[in-house]
């Protein structure tokens, strides 16, 4: 099952959006799909593609400039951000906003599924550090 997300994942991300619908739909008709990190859901929520650039990292060994931003936004049926709302974590330090909406605006999404597997519009939340 890990083994079909990844490739429903590459897939999608490669912009081959029926390849990836079909193994997103599997999963979901195998169950293995549903799974959130709250518990069950009866969709599957958006998830940055490549999950690796959100993996938690050990800030304190990087010695450059670091601002910290919690965010929100919608990600559409193709898998891209709109209505982006980026706040910063500590409001003195902002220099670096403009660059984190741009590569949030590059990045791609898997898409959120109903239950019968079809793409719809979800919402994401997530905290991202940007370094200088």
């Amino acid at each position: 099952s890990a083994l079909t997300q990844a490739l429903a994942d590459w897939s999608w991300f490669h912009g081959r959006t029926g390849e990836a619908l079909s193994l997103y739909r599997a999963l979901i008709n195998q169950g293995s799909y549903a799974e959130q990190e709250g518990g069950l859901s009866d969709s599957r929520q958006p998830t940055p593609i490549p999950a690796i650039l959100f993996e938690p990292r050990d800030t304190a060994l990087i010695s450059r400039e670091i601002e910290r931003y919690d965010i929100t936004a919608v990600v559409n049926k193709r898998g891209l951000l709109k209505d982006i709302d980026i706040k910063p974590v500590d409001p003195d330090r902002t220099s670096l906003r403009s660059r984190g909406v741009r590569h949030l605006k590059s990045l791609r999404f898997s898409p959120a599924l109903d239950q019968e597997g079809e793409p719809q519009d979800g919402t994401i939340s997530l905290r991202m550090a940007i370094i200088e």
